[in-house]
């Protein structure tokens, strides 16, 4: 079950509660992301711009052939920053990897519509590509940040 946490900074009053699913809209209207992993005692940083939800998770994707997927299966830690019009947002937690078909291609198809920068995952892979490892988030907190109003969180 999916745990919200909302208080302001000074006042410890409630917010509306902000979800997962938010968490994975504001993913989505961003047009790109940084992904940051650790290697060794060196952090390392990447973009990435495609993004799904399917079977109540957000996931992310990679390759095996990339050094990222190995500082996963190392470190599975985590930590998203992306920026919004006047707001941004951080994330961390721990990615898994799931090879099951069914999730390559949910990941597939949610990533269809791109632009001439962003190439459709369907371009890049299949859903029986050995290489291509969709990754979902678990043991997650998120915050919501903007210089308008207070930070608002949520830990899924």
């Amino acid at each position: 079950m999916e745990n919200t946490i909302n208080q302001t900074q000074n006042t410890g009053a409630v917010a509306a509660a902000k979800t997962q699913k938010d968490v994975y809209e504001y993913l989505r209207n961003a047009k790109y992301f940084t992904l940051s992993t650790v290697d060794g005692d060196q952090p390392c940083a990447r973009i990435l711009s495609a993004v799904a939800f399917y079977g109540g998770r957000i996931y992310v994707y990679t390759n095996k052939q990339k050094a990222v997927f190995d500082q996963i299966r190392r470190n599975p830690k985590f930590e998203i920053f992306c920026m919004g019009k006047n707001s941004w947002l951080r994330l961390r937690g721990k990615l898994v990897a799931d090879e099951r078909q069914e999730a390559k291609q949910a990941m597939i198809d949610q990533n269809e519509r791109m632009d001439d920068l962003k190439p459709a995952l369907s371009y890049l892979y299949s859903s029986t590509d050995a290489d291509f490892v969709p990754l979902y988030m678990r043991d997650c907190s998120a915050a919501f940040f903007s210089f308008s109003k207070s930070p608002e969180a949520v830990i899924f």
